[in-house]
């Protein structure tokens, strides 16, 4: 019997897949059944006797009573281990999904199929891929103990999730996790910070994007995406290097972007709106605004910080010409970092109030850009919803 802790995306395709699963969440009062006889269950209920194992949603809180009464806790990825084809694994702090999308747009010719944190679960994938292309989050690598990859992209390790993870350190160390368990055979491209790391996998260590480029000799020139996409694409065009032996420019510079990811439209004023909603952190802003860092910038900023120190933004934000709109639940923390370094700022609370507000008193050419430093759940459903409100906004004006 498999024991499924929360009823998220994860956990109900596992459920789906194999049926007559026990689910236990918050949100059931009492047991009830899905369209699959999966059993629904309150938290109350859950008896480890009764299962062989227990798989919780990645980031299921790891205080929870049920992780506390669980006797053989899971991974996904260490589920299907198993069935686990030649596999990339993409983490670190920012850009992961960006380089997941850009690999799968490489090698979907050779038969890859791209999952994980980017909204597929494993239980949707076919074992009988070439490759598997999976975007991991620290959730997930805190509590894989037996699954490696084939090559591990790592991006740079900021500050995030810390209270999840309680410290940046134990955030960094499930970053790290997979280059303990690689063997011979295996690649990993890492920071210049962890070169000293021991791990049984060849490694290749990076300074930035153009340090990359020349150890894998990638003509930088020819690659049309600019930072923050450029190290993103440098570590797609890494794999198809490694994997291909060449480089296709003229295809890989016809990927395309996501939404919501420093995405730029102008009104009918000349002001450009930036919707960056998925700058859900603190180094996702602060690369947002280096590429803003001449223009007479209104930046909306908060929601959940996750415990993060936001000193460094703040520190970023001194010397630019910059007027802040604080949305979110950490809106004061925002508006009293403002005074300290004599900014103004408007306590908006709310993202409509914010654009509101600017709309009011901004009527010149600006850039008007959303990149919160912030997850949005604690006013929004998604970073999506947050960003398509943005939008829908702004083109109103």
């Amino acid at each position: 019997m498999i024991a499924l802790f929360g009823y998220g995306k994860t956990t109900k395709a596992i459920a789906k897949r194999f049926k007559n699963c026990q689910i236990f969440d918050d949100h059931f009062k009492e047991k009830s059944f899905d369209e699959f006889d999966n059993t629904l269950l309150p938290p109350s209920e859950f008896n480890p006797k009764k299962s062989d194992i227990q798989i919780p949603s990645p980031s299921f809180p790891l205080k929870h009573p049920l992780m506390k009464k669980a006797t053989n806790i899971v991974s996904e990825y260490d589920f299907f281990q198993k069935d686990m084809p030649y596999s990339i694994w993409i983490s670190g702090t920012n850009g992961k999904t960006t380089t997941t999308q850009m690999l799968d747009f490489i090698f979907k010719e050779k038969g890859s199929e791209c999952g994980g944190n980017i909204g597929n679960p494993l239980a949707n994938l076919n074992k009988s891929d070439k490759i598997w292309i999976l975007e991991t989050s620290s959730y997930m690598l805190y509590q894989t103990k037996i699954a490696t990859p084939n090559i591990y992209l790592l991006l740079p390790v900021k500050p995030d999730h810390l209270s999840w993870h309680g410290s940046f350190e134990e955030y960094e160390k499930a970053k790290l996790s997979p280059l303990y368990r690689m063997t011979e055979g295996t690649i990993a491209i890492i920071p210049e910070t962890y070169k000293k790391i021991k791990t049984s996998s060849y490694v290749i260590t990076y300074i930035d994007e153009y340090d990359l480029a020349k150890k894998l000799d990638i003509d930088i020139k020819r690659v049309k995406f600019q930072a923050p996409f450029l190290l993103d694409a440098l570590l797609a065009l890494a794999c198809e290097k490694i994997l291909l032996g060449k480089v296709d420019y003229e295809k890989f510079n016809q990927f395309k972007t996501d939404a919501h990811k420093l995405e730029e439209f102008k009104d009918k004023l000349g002001r450009v709106w930036v919707n960056d909603s998925k700058g859900t952190n603190l180094d996702a802003t602060l690369e947002a605004i280096k590429r803003y860092k001449d223009e007479d910038l209104i930046l909306i900023l908060g929601g959940d910080d996750k415990g993060v120190d936001l000193t460094p933004l703040f520190e970023a934000l001194t010397p630019l010409h910059v007027e802040v709109f604080a949305i979110g639940s950490n809106t004061d923390k925002i508006v009293d970092f403002c005074h300290k370094i004599d900014k103004i700022v408007t306590p908006s609370k709310y993202l409509e109030n914010a654009m509101k507000d600017i709309q009011k008193i901004h009527t010149t050419k600006t850039t008007v850009l959303l990149s919160p430093a912030a997850a949005s759940l604690d006013q929004f459903s998604s970073y999506i919803a947050r960003g398509n409100l943005f939008k829908e906004l702004a083109n109103k004006f």
